[in-house]
């Protein structure tokens, strides 16, 4: 199927039926809840993998794709950095798509990873990939993680380079309608999922109309993409942060919120911020956060305070009500 600007990339519902700005220039559709980003496809460069991020991979791909030394792996634009280290580690016959002179249906395992969200039609991408992969073969792919905050951080989720960005429900969503049955999802700052191909007439997509509350959860993450570039540019982060009491109140996984708080913490060390720092450890001290995230905060905000030379606790951010 075809599919055009005028419908959403996994549900076909149409534009008209989406939730517009929702985050700067993204969109949500109101039925799946995907996020796309108007004009993306310009942005959403290639994703070449450094020597280090190609060998990660390419162990990933053998532990979860059960790859053998006999196997054909088509490689969807992973770059010749990782079909170098899928050759070298397990001996696979790797390919970079798309295969020059392949017959369809020849390869036992297809690989993406950061390339799905990268294109303006991520479902009709995996159908043109599949047509290699045999009945049964593997898939293996990865994206990042809309339903995880620390993404904005640690792997710049809304950094403009993203035609789309999926959470668990719409990967699975895609998938499915690809034809591909889930076989393991693994979900944190980014989804790692693997399935087998069984092609035939499959239509799904998530049920329900999720939109406005993907729309929410997006424009909780835009606050943290603001503070991280401020960061990282060396601006002055302290509006940014004062909204930071809000996130920590969210119903988030304890888990999450310490890799969040902490990788601010380090950000803002990053860049000699220490009043902003110290902030960030007071407002942590009173959200509702873990308690061994808590004592931390405690300590080091009694750190920052000796290095400001500020004895009593200095509230940069205005506390919650």
């Amino acid at each position: 199927m075809t599919r055009t600007d005028d419908t959403c990339a996994l549900c076909d519902a149409p534009s008209t039926d989406a939730i517009p700005d929702a985050c700067a220039d993204y969109t949500i559709c109101a039925v799946c809840g995907l996020a796309r980003r108007s004009g993306a496809e310009a942005r959403g460069a290639l994703v070449r993998h450094d020597e280090a991020s190609a060998w990660r991979r390419a162990t990933t791909a053998l532990r979860l794709g059960r790859l053998e030394a006999s196997d054909s792996v088509l490689v969807v634009d992973g770059g010749p950095g990782l079909c170098r280290a899928l050759e070298d580690v397990i001996g696979v016959r790797a390919t970079d798509y798309p295969p020059t002179g392949a017959p369809l249906a020849s390869f036992d395992c297809v690989l993406l990873y950061d390339r799905l969200e990268r294109v303006a039609d991520p479902v009709g991408l995996l159908e043109r990939a599949l047509r290699w992969l045999k009945p049964g073969g593997r898939v293996v792919l990865e994206v990042a993680n809309l339903g995880c905050p620390e993404g904005v951080l640690v792997d710049g989720l809304l950094d403009g380079s993203r035609a789309h960005v999926f959470d668990e429900v719409t990967l699975a969503g895609a998938l499915a309608r690809a034809g591909v049955e889930i076989t393991r999802m693994d979900a944190d700052a980014r989804i790692l999922a693997t399935g087998v191909y069984r092609p035939g007439p499959v239509q799904v997509h998530p049920g329900g109309r999720r939109g406005v509350r993907v729309a929410a959860e997006l424009d909780g993450h835009r606050h943290l993409e603001r503070l991280r570039r401020a960061i990282l540019t060396s601006r002055t982060p302290s509006a940014h942060l004062s909204g930071l009491d809000a996130i920590l109140a969210r119903p988030t996984p304890a888990a999450r919120v310490n890799r969040v708080v902490r990788e601010l913490e380090r950000l803002l060390a990053g860049v000699h911020a220490y009043h902003l720092c110290l902030a960030l450890c007071d407002a942590a001290t009173r959200g509702d956060v873990p308690p061994a995230l808590r004592d931390h905060c405690r300590q080091s905000a009694s750190l920052y305070r000796a290095k400001l030379g500020h004895p009593e606790p200095t509230y940069f951010i205005t506390p919650a009500a």
